[in-house]
């Protein structure tokens, strides 16, 4: 293409004016080597090894950046793992998985599990699907050739803050009760537990997103209710709200926290997987 339109040009040049004969070669040697410069850092500029490259795209088309997407092998129901099944977009929204064992794999964002702050996005399948069953397959080989890919998200979720207010069955508030909130389609609570917790007045502000159903849980410890726990309590009172779909209009979720028959069953359902007995949560 350009290059030999360049010699062509550079030939009829020099056969008029001999003088030029010795720049030719020169110049022809400089444009040689920035070419082949110029492949060089292309070449080592792409992971050649990447079995599965490609962009990662906001709904707008708009490369996304810093967000993880799993390979999940089709005969597991569940992410695994492995390091290698894990890939983090970069600023440009370029990503690409190495080294991947011969196998069958789904593509997907938040598989099986609920949006967060880093990754706000409903779980969904490389093209274009939230169902697993429409999902393209990538089977790998050790003699695959290299698959690039665009996978284009659904819009992000919009976060909304939850408003409540929590009570002992004699009316008065509970102060210093930790919150946690429970997705309802994926079963299990989410954020970190202890981060929110109620005021003087047991009120607490919560973030969730909008559309999605939740139910929030709060735990009490029998610690100075005048001043900040320094460490988690025998366990005195538990308590949940209903359920409830989060949206511009909902009102504040007030809920009473119950006695410690109750409290075992309710525990163990949003911080089942944290060892009480070994944080002094034991009753």
């Amino acid at each position: 293409g350009v290059s030999r339109l360049f010699s062509q040009s550079l030939e009829r040049a020099t056969s008029k004016m001999p003088a030029l004969q010795f720049f030719k070669f020169i110049l022809i040697d400089y444009f040689a080597m920035k070419y082949f410069l110029t492949l060089l850092i292309l070449f080592f500029a792409l992971d050649v090894s990447a079995q599965i490259r490609g962009t990662l795209l906001k709904s707008n088309g708009k490369p996304l950046a810093y967000t993880e997407i799993e390979l999940v092998p089709t005969y597991s129901k569940k992410m695994v793992m492995d390091g290698r099944f894990y890939a983090t977009s970069s600023a440009s929204g370029k990503f690409s998985f190495v080294n991947l064992p011969p196998d069958k794999y789904t593509l997907s964002i938040n598989f099986n599990d609920s949006p967060t702050d880093l990754s706000p996005y409903p779980t969904y399948f490389y093209p274009n699907t939230e169902t697993r069953d429409q999902a393209d397959i990538f089977e790998i080989t050790n003699s695959s050739a290299m698959k690039t890919i665009t996978f284009k998200l659904l819009p992000a979720f919009v976060a909304g803050k939850i408003n409540g207010n929590i009570v002992f069955s004699d009316g008065k508030p509970v102060i210093g009760a930790y919150i946690r909130l429970r997705d309802i389609a994926y079963n299990y609570s989410v954020g970190s537990f202890g981060n929110s917790k109620t005021d003087a007045k047991g009120n607490f502000t919560i973030t969730g997103f909008m559309g999605r159903e939740y139910q929030i849980g709060a735990f009490a410890f029998d610690c100075d209710l005048k001043k900040p726990c320094d460490y988690w309590n025998k366990l005195i009172g538990a308590g949940e709200s209903k359920v409830f779909t989060l949206e511009a209009a909902t009102p504040a979720i007030k809920f009473t926290l119950r006695q410690p028959k109750d409290v075992e069953k309710i525990r163990e359902k949003y911080v089942a997987g944290l060892i009480w007995k070994d944080n002094g949560f034991g009753d």
